[in-house]
Formats: C-alpha cells, structure tokens, sequence
C-alpha cells in the first residue's frame, strides 16, 4: 500500500526537513480525544520537490495485514518538531475500513 501527499509551496513554511515531521494515525472514532488503534508514523518519509514537501505512506502487505482489523478515522498531519506545535497543517482525513486477507504460503489461490 502506498500514498501520496504534496504539501504545495511547503517549503516556505519549513525551510528543512528537520524542523517539521509527519504524524498518521488511525483512531476509532473521528476525534483527536479518540483512542488511537495504530500509529502509522514508521511508515512515513518526507521529500522536496521544488518548493513542495512530498508526504509518502509506504506499507508492505505484512504491514497492513498487521492493522487492527475494522473501521477506523485516519489523519496526516505536519507539524513542527518538539513538544509545543507553533504551526501544524491537516493535510489528509478520512475513513478506512480493514478486513482480513486470505494469503497463500505455495501454489494458487
């Protein structure tokens, strides 16, 4: 699984890459006070593209099949690094549900 998000002109808010990072969680209800049911923070890098900041989720079929299975809210959010978020920007909100998969150690389906 992977996802991509641009950031346009991202780079006028943080001038490198180390003073911003990415936060992706999934929570069980819509609220930020909801429980979280993961945390998809190891998953996310953080590239330039000119003045853009690219946001990249990339999970391998074990990683997701590894999610907690059901409905979920998700958001992606850049802020800045450190314990007080001087600037903070949602760039993606959603829903997602997950079901079990079915895999095949040998042979066909």
């Amino acid at each position: 699984f992977a996802s991509r998000f641009r950031v346009v002109n991202g780079a006028n808010v943080w001038a490198a890459l180390d003073q911003v990072e990415v936060r992706c969680q999934l929570r069980e209800g819509k609220t930020q006070a909801s429980p979280i049911v993961a945390n998809l923070h190891d998953y996310m890098t953080l590239a330039y593209d000119g003045l853009d900041i690219v946001v990249s989720l990339d999970m391998s079929g074990s990683d997701t099949r590894a999610l907690p299975l059901g409905k979920a809210y998700y958001d992606v959010i850049l802020s800045d690094i450190g314990v007080t978020d001087a600037r903070a920007v949602l760039i993606a909100a959603g829903s997602v549900t997950t079901r079990e998969t079915i895999t095949a150690s040998q042979g066909a389906l």
